[in-house]
């Protein structure tokens, strides 16, 4: 497989996981959609599907029932963010930022930061940040800014964590 990484890691090999929806005559059968729908986004889809009304504050996502109806339905560009402030034996505690395919990690626990250009480099294997620094940089803000709108928690260092 030329992805890298393993499902649940920071890599497009743990990211990039196919989804299947069936809701038979809402959702047209055998149907293909090349929009990516990240699984954190999906509350809002969750909420739609539901007719529930959202809380009132700050939540990430967008309803996605408009391309799952109709897949050429255009879903608007934006950065889509992931949130891994854990250590697990999948990634390392990281806050991931994609922007077309610019992909930028920010391993939180090193003081690392790793930009990819998946576009011509589906493996994620040649890291560009020092070739491409104000994207890297713009991305870590953009990045910052989502945490810090939702009030996400931030991760602890562990002293002790040694990686296998």
């Amino acid at each position: 497989m030329p992805l890298r990484g393993r499902k649940g890691s920071e890599f497009d090999g743990g990211l990039c996981v196919p989804w299947i929806a069936s809701w038979p005559r809402t959702i047209p059968a055998g149907v293909e959609c090349a929009t990516r729908p990240v699984t954190s986004i999906c509350f809002r889809l969750l909420l739609a599907v539901g007719g529930v009304k959202a809380p009132d504050r700050a939540l990430d996502g967008i309803d996605l029932l408009p391309v799952f109806k109709d897949p050429a339905a255009e879903v608007a560009k934006r950065t889509l963010f992931w949130h891994l402030p854990a250590y697990s034996a999948f990634n390392e505690p990281s806050v991931i930022a994609r922007k077309g395919d610019w992909k930028m990690i920010r391993r939180l626990h090193r003081d690392e930061t790793l930009l990819f250009q998946t576009g011509d480099d589906i493996g994620e294997a040649h890291d560009r940040t020092s070739l491409n620094a104000p994207i890297a940089e713009s991305l870590q803000c953009e990045a910052g800014q989502w945490l810090d709108d939702l009030d996400a928690p931030r991760m602890r260092p562990n002293p002790e964590y040694r990686r296998r």
